[in-house]
């Protein structure tokens, strides 16, 4: 039945011409919600979409390729469509080698912006031009003399009608510029706009400015939202996605990696800023309107949730290729703050010191199993983030990553670091505390109780 209502929204989208180019923003989202949800949980569905050869669908990737012309101006489009295209491996490897090779760099500019030439169709640069969105990025500026396809302001977009006998202002204008990068040019450009928007949510976190609803907030966790969707998919993408790079602030290099975890560093704290932990209120600053009541806080710290959930997807899939790295970066995030992190691995030892070393090894494990055994208390963000925002919502994404970050550790031997106290909070915190955690049904508690018996299963 979803193969037949895919095809009839793809008869739609060609039959009315179902363009993000000139839809109102309601009318475009309806459609993206549509296709997103028709195939979820359908892996062979997202195969036929991505599939050149299947002709019944070529409207939607039609679809697909108008809303990747608007990215990374208007990203939204672009990266739902690409989320919702992401399930089983093949249509994760289609959809990350198709953000390597197919987006532009699509900019706005207000009319006669100095430098940027208009020629017919095309645009000409005479000067060099930072991108905007990244602007701290190093090689973010578009060189003098790039070409570039101008193109209109999505309907969604544009700013609205002028009062009747006023004179409308010149309206902006959209170029897709012609930029390629080694590392693939999508991956690039999400990788540099997340850098920059975590700076800005820190920044204005740091000014007790409104987060929510803002633009930086919006691409950010809908960045972090595709990179988990390809991870989960395909998690050999990981090794790729670890080669993109960039500079950041001139001197700081960074990739997928540093991204995770300085988000887990900044978003626990963007919860305690809108005011929806206990005991917290947002600051007088961030209440200027109705996107500060409880509704809308709560769905804020939702978005916060899952998006702190996709960062440990994230880190999971790497940790499959680089686990001490991985081990020793989560340590010093905010989130896992207050662990005494145990031992890592000791070299080889040689022969004539083995004995002496086994009994000393004997020791401090023994000791240690004591500490790590209460230490998993100390996991302070985790529990309140779980006791305030989970289970009132009866949901437990968060959880539900930290049980499988810790079953991908295990899975690659590793049982030192954060993982003792990761598996005590997951045997003690969670699993003990199921009887009085509540669930939407209860199929959902027995699929939550074997999720956490198999993350811990290594371990014993």
């Amino acid at each position: 039945h979803r193969g037949l209502l895919l095809q009839g929204l793809s008869l739609m989208a060609s039959a009315f011409d179902l363009s993000p180019m000139l839809l109102p923003g309601p009318l475009l989202q309806q459609l993206l919600t549509a296709v997103t949800d028709t195939v979820r949980g359908c892996p062979h569905l997202t195969q036929q979409v991505w599939d050149t050869t299947n002709i019944s669908f070529k409207p939607l990737r039609y679809l697909l390729d108008e809303a990747c012309s608007l990215f990374p101006a208007f990203p939204g489009p672009f990266l739902q469509l690409a989320i919702g295209l992401c399930h089983g491996q093949e249509s994760a490897a289609a959809c990350y080698s198709y953000l390597c090779n197919k987006p532009c760099l699509a900019v706005e500019y207000e009319a006669n912006t100095p430098g940027v030439v208009v020629q017919g169709e095309e645009a000409v640069l005479d000067v060099d031009m930072p991108w905007a969105k990244a602007p701290d990025v190093e090689g973010s500026i578009v060189p003098q003399g790039t070409h570039g396809r101008l193109m209109q302001v999505p309907v969604f977009a544009q700013p609205p009608a002028p009062s009747e006998g006023g004179a409308a202002p010149p309206a902006p204008f959209l170029v897709a510029w012609e930029v390629d990068a080694e590392q693939g040019t999508g991956p690039v450009l999400l990788l540099a706009r997340a850098a920059h928007c975590l700076q800005q949510l820190h920044a204005a976190n740091a000014e007790r400015q409104k987060v929510a609803g803002t633009e930086a907030w919006q691409d950010l966790r809908l960045i972090l939202q595709l990179v988990a969707a390809l991870l989960r998919g395909d998690p050999l993408l990981a090794k790729p996605l670890l080669n993109v790079t960039i500079i950041y602030n001139r001197n700081q290099q960074m990739d997928w990696l540093e991204v995770v975890i300085a988000s887990l560093n900044v978003l626990p704290t963007l919860t305690v800023a809108a005011g929806g932990l206990p005991g917290t209120t947002a600051p007088a600053a961030s209440k200027p309107s109705p996107l500060n009541s409880s509704s809308n806080t709560a769905a804020f710290c939702q978005q916060v949730l899952a998006a702190l959930a996709d960062s440990l997807v994230t880190a999971a899939a790497v940790a499959s290729c680089q686990p001490g790295r991985v081990m020793r970066a989560l340590a010093a995030s905010q989130l896992f703050a207050g662990v005494n992190v145990s031992m890592e691995p000791l070299g080889l030892v040689g022969l004539e010191q083995l004995s002496s070393w086994a009994q000393e090894q004997q020791q401090r494990q023994d000791q240690s199993s004591v500490d790590v055994g209460d230490d998993w208390s100390s996991l302070t963000d985790l529990q309140v983030l779980q006791e305030a925002l989970e289970v009132p919502h009866s949901s437990y994404p968060l959880t539900h990553a930290v049980i499988h970050l810790v079953q991908t550790l295990l899975n690659q031997h590793c049982t030192w670091g954060l993982v003792p106290s990761l598996v005590h909070y997951t045997l003690n915190r969670v699993l003990g505390a199921m009887p009085w955690m509540p669930f939407t049904c209860t199929s959902d508690r027995w699929v939550f109780g074997w999720w956490c018996h198999a993350g811990c299963s290594v371990q014993s």
